[in-house]
């Protein structure tokens, strides 16, 4: 006879194990998010590290369920849970969901008989299931139907596979995976949609609105953690300030559109140079009118030098045309570094201004480098 008052008990506890799950995944996201924002492979670290705990917890469930087999059924529901909810994250590449279905399978096995050919059919569901959701996975983050509508159909492959059971133990315990993916999307949409609002806000914050190049508030956020890490880790920090050189004359000749112009074209030329030549380890802002400036972890003076030539020969060589008008700008430089008695970012840039008034001081479109 089926035990309805312990599968109750069952469901209530499933409730609070999966709200704690997706409020932990999530924390663990923006902590991995945080701690590796500044390496070129962050976001792919990020997620192998959400797979691990999935993983982890999935593990759990598993010896759970071999210490306390009276709830077995709770604990491999658990488990499906644990490791089909990632897969259901749409900001991972198709290798690394294949990856994380990898996860499934194992369980999928350990928790069947090989020998049964239902075993075998079960796994052209699990194949089709990861197709879905590699193949639209912007379709699965609109569509909460469709969420609900996978969660269903891989518990009732995976529970048809439990032979073994009850009849009414196995739709039990496709019941309650519906359940527990149900609330999981009403609650995970809601804080996944908070998050983007704040990440959208932060965005807003945190990017020029004309040049996309970082705001000024990101500059002074970023140089000011990038500096502590510099000093914790003894690794070269290094800022260049540029401003395009007579850039009023362009406003005053061709107008304010014209020198928005300006502004965008040569934003993104910088931004290409310098990312190509320097990796993602670095960042553009515009902190000024006219005014950027290029912040280089683990990257020194020297190391700085000749992009910035590059940078200048570039700009330089670049005919911007505006409504049928060919503009020429040149850019004028100033490269510095953290040093051991620099008390706050404030005494590196403003040595790298200082740097940039002696360009414009030898005549323009020139680099001056600390000595």
């Amino acid at each position: 006879m089926f035990d309805w008052h312990n599968w109750i008990v069952e469901l209530v506890i499933a409730i609070f194990f999966i709200s704690g799950f997706v409020v932990f995944y999530n924390t663990l996201d923006s902590w991995l998010t945080h701690k590796f924002i500044n390496r070129a492979r962050g976001k792919q670290y990020t997620r192998i590290g959400l797979t691990c705990f999935a993983y982890v917890m999935a593990a759990f469930c598993l010896l759970a369920e071999n210490w306390n087999p009276i709830n077995s059924d709770a604990y491999m529901n658990w488990a499906l849970y644990v490791l089909f909810v990632p897969v259901l994250d749409r900001d991972v590449s198709r290798l690394e969901n294949v990856v994380r279905f990898g996860g499934i399978l194992i369980f999928w096995t350990v928790n069947n008989n090989l020998a049964a050919p239902i075993y075998w059919v079960s796994l052209i569901a699990l194949e089709a299931i990861m197709v879905v959701t590699n193949l639209f996975p912007h379709l699965l983050d609109r569509s909460r139907v469709l969420t609900v509508g996978l969660s269903m159909w891989i518990a009732i492959a995976f529970w048809l596979t439990q032979t073994q059971l009850m009849w009414m133990n196995i739709v039990m315990g496709v019941v309650m995976f519906a359940f527990m993916e149900l609330f999981t999307v009403l609650y995970w949409s809601s804080e996944r949609r908070e998050q983007r609002e704040r990440e959208a806000l932060v965005e807003q914050v945190n990017r020029d609105t004309l040049t996309g190049a970082g705001s000024f508030f990101a500059f002074k956020d970023d140089s000011m953690r990038l500096m502590v890490r510099a000093q914790e880790k003894r690794e070269p920090l290094t800022l260049a300030m540029f401003d395009i050189d007579h850039f009023k004359r362009v406003n005053d000749k061709y107008g304010h559109a014209a020198g928005n112009f300006v502004l965008k074209q040569v934003t993104q030329l910088v931004d290409a140079k310098m990312h190509g030549q320097m990796g993602a380890a670095c960042g553009l802002f515009r902190t000024g009118g006219e005014e950027f400036n290029m912040i280089f972890v683990n990257a020194t003076v020297g190391d700085v030098k000749q992009l910035g030539a590059d940078i200048l020969d570039l700009i330089r060589a670049q005919e911007f045309e505006y409504e049928g008008q060919q503009l020429h700008v040149t850019l004028s430089m100033g490269i510095t570094a953290l040093t051991d008695h620099d008390m706050s970012f404030e005494d590196v840039y403003e040595r790298a201004d200082g740097l940039l008034y002696q360009s414009k001081q030898a005549g323009r479109d020139y680099v001056t480098v600390d000595a």
